[in-house]
C-alpha cells in the first residue's frame, strides 16, 4: 500500500499535490477531518463534507475535492476503497468558486491510501 498524509488549505487556489501518480483501476481511500473558514462572515464554516447548515452552497461548492487529470470528483469527509477513473496525479482542493480563495482560511487533514494498484492478468494464448 502507498500512503500520503498532510494538511490541504482552504486557500490553495490550485490546491494541494500529494505526489501519488495514480493508474485508471487503482482502489483508494480517502479519510479527512477538521473546519476550514471560506469567507469573512461568522457562518462561514465548512468540514469537508460541507457548509455549516444555515449558511448553504452550491453542490460541492465548499467540500473536499479530489482532482485528477483536470477532472474533479467528490471526496467529502471520506471515501472507501473507490476505483479511480483516469490517469493521474491525485491533488486534493477545497472546492471554492473562481476568485474566492483570498478570504479562506485553516485546513483539512486528509490521509490517503493506494490499496491496490491497477494490475490485469496476463492472458495466455
Amino acid at each position: 500500500m502507498y500512503n500520503w498524509s498532510g494538511s490541504v488549505p482552504a486557500n490553495a487556489v490550485n490546491g494541494k499535490p500529494t505526489g501519488l501518480i495514480l493508474k485508471q483501476g487503482d482502489t483508494i481511500s480517502v479519510v479527512a477531518h477538521g473546519w476550514v473558514k471560506y469567507g469573512l462572515g461568522d457562518t462561514e464554516w465548512a468540514s469537508p463534507d460541507g457548509p455549516v447548515p444555515n449558511n448553504p452552497q452550491p453542490p460541492s461548492i465548499a467540500t473536499l475535492v479530489v482532482k485528477i487529470a483536470n477532472r474533479k470528483f467528490k471526496i467529502g469527509n471520506g471515501i472507501l476503497h473507490k476505483t479511480v477513473p483516469v490517469d493521474g496525479e491525485l491533488i486534493l482542493l477545497f472546492n471554492d468558486t473562481t476568485g474566492n480563495y483570498g478570504n479562506n482560511s485553516r485546513e483539512f487533514q486528509v490521509e490517503v491510501i493506494i490499496e491496490s494498484r491497477y494490475s490485469p492478468l496476463e492472458e495466455i494464448i
